[in-house]
């Protein structure tokens, strides 16, 4: 397939499941991508190698409106790519010595008013820049405090982040501070230290908190392994189940989605988390299509390009049920190999 394919609007295609290449390569590849709506696999063929800036040893965040968020290791540049048309726009140099975890659109890339929105890894403090500006910076947005995940709606126009105990909305149009909504309030959350993900509905404009239930260690058996000093490189994550939660703004509290997800498919992991009609997409209704999240360690390769590590853990959750099923790859950890990290892709344009 040659990068001149036509991609139909986002409301009438499902998203895709992007594969990694077998080894870690600093070089261009064709990228292969999985559909979950027609069940197959779909290459794209790179007509032209990636400009000089986005090539070395790349980590790639995970997508965001038809967008691969990258970050160049050797050249410390952060870019975006855009896995079917080929282009890759340039963002400005991150001004903190660390590397970027998150990198979200509130549109497309080429419009006037879109907001790259970043955090960095380990701090989680917030930034943004304007892809579609000539010239451009990353400007320190809300409070410098350590966020875990963030969100956009572009209906409302209002960016949500989650902190270890709260969710905040920002207007970042002037920017400010709108509200916080504490979780653990009412004891309707467990604490944890499981990982949680802010999750909108772009159709209805619904605002949800989803956690995943996950144990840290697990043999090739499917048992836990208790952590100690060393375990990681052939002991990967296993998601058990997750819990979900609506946020309602106007009333400022969370109510626990009990047994139903009201019919949508909601898809979590690395870099940029939604929800969509699982009727209108053929895709699985009240269930969760979970990937693993972005890690460094993700990306310790050898010398020949092998994966040393990483957590694989990938597949389908029933809300109803609360069933595991596979996506692509085994589920079990007999079978589970090492590979590159994985990542929702929506086709935009």
């Amino acid at each position: 397939m040659s990068t001149t394919t036509t991609i139909m609007e986002p409301c009438k295609i499902s998203p895709w499941l992007e594969l990694p290449p077998p080894k870690f390569s600093a070089e261009a590849y064709d990228h292969k991508l999985y559909s979950l709506g027609e069940k197959k696999v779909v290459s794209i063929k790179k007509e032209a190698p990636p400009p000089p800036w986005a090539q070395g040893q790349v980590m790639h965040l995970g997508c965001t409106r038809g967008w691969m968020a990258s970050f160049n290791k050797d050249k410390r540049q952060t870019f975006l790519s855009n896995p079917i048309t080929g282009r890759h726009i340039r963002l400005p140099a991150l001004p903190v010595s660390t590397s970027p975890y998150h990198i979200i659109l509130t549109s497309s890339p080429h419009a006037h008013d879109c907001r790259a929105i970043i955090t960095y890894y380990l701090s989680g403090r917030i930034a943004l820049c304007f892809p579609g500006h000539s010239t451009t910076n990353w400007l320190p947005v809300c409070n410098q405090l350590h966020y875990l995940d963030i969100t956009y709606s572009t209906r409302q126009k209002r960016l949500f982040c989650l902190t270890s105990d709260s969710v905040e909305c920002w207007d970042l149009e002037s920017p400010s501070f709108l509200w916080k909504i504490p979780l653990y309030e009412d004891d309707s959350i467990r604490r944890s230290s499981y990982p949680m993900y802010l999750v909108m509905d772009e159709h209805s404009d619904r605002l949800f908190l989803v956690i995943r239930n996950d144990l840290p260690f697990v043999g090739r058996d499917g048992s836990y392994v208790k952590s100690i000093c060393g375990l990681g490189e052939d002991y990967p994550r296993k998601s058990l189940s997750l819990d979900v939660y609506e946020i309602d703004a106007k009333k400022g509290t969370i109510r626990y989605m009990e047994g139903s997800l009201d019919g949508l498919a909601m898809f979590v992991g690395a870099n940029h988390s939604f929800a969509l009609p699982a009727a209108d997409l053929n895709l699985n209704p009240d269930s969760i299509y979970f990937v693993e999240d972005f890690d460094l360690q993700n990306y310790c390769v050898a010398e020949d390009g092998e994966i040393m590590f990483s957590s694989h853990d990938i597949g389908i959750f029933n809300y109803v049920d609360s069933k595991l099923s596979s996506i692509y790859y085994p589920s079990h950890p007999s079978q589970v190999s090492r590979i590159a990290p994985t990542f929702w892709f929506t086709p935009m344009e």
